[in-house]
Formats: C-alpha cells, structure tokens, sequence
C-alpha cells in the first residue's frame, strides 16, 4: 500500500520521462504484483492502472485520438485516487 501512494505522488511531482516511467511503475506493482495491494483497495489501483494507460504527455499524439488526455487530466485522476 504504502508504495502505491510513493508512486502515485511521484507521478504528480515528475514531468516527462519520469512521468512516464512512474505510471508503468505502478501500472507493474498493480499487474504484476497484486498480493502488495490490500483487498479493500483492489479496484481502485486495477481501475486507475487502465486508465493511465490513456494518458499522453505529447500533444500532437493527442490531437489525433479522442480518448488520450493531458497532464492536467493526469493530475486530477492521480489526485483522486489518492484521496480515496
């Protein structure tokens, strides 16, 4: 649990790569590792890992597919669920 929440903050506090590679971070914790996340939080982790896949830092890439969202949207999913 408690590396859940480093990851997720590190996500808010990084920009670009870093960024980048907090998310797949805590995209492998939830996928690869779910024994680390407690039960009641099972959901919350597995949801929010499939939704930053459809994140995009690059804003060309965005403007080409509807479903990809910015930093800004980023950082409201992440903040959410940290308050959950």
């Amino acid at each position: 649990m408690q590396n859940l929440i480093i990851l997720l903050n590190l996500i808010l506090s990084s920009t670009g790569y870093e960024r980048i590679e907090a998310i797949k971070w805590l995209q492998n914790l939830v996928w690869d590792h779910p024994n680390e996340i407690e039960e009641f939080l099972c959901d919350l982790p597995d949801e929010l890992s499939l939704t930053l896949d459809y994140y995009e830092p690059n804003p060309e890439w965005r403007k080409s597919y509807d479903f990809l969202y910015d930093d800004g949207k980023l950082e409201h999913v992440v903040k959410q669920a940290l308050h959950e």
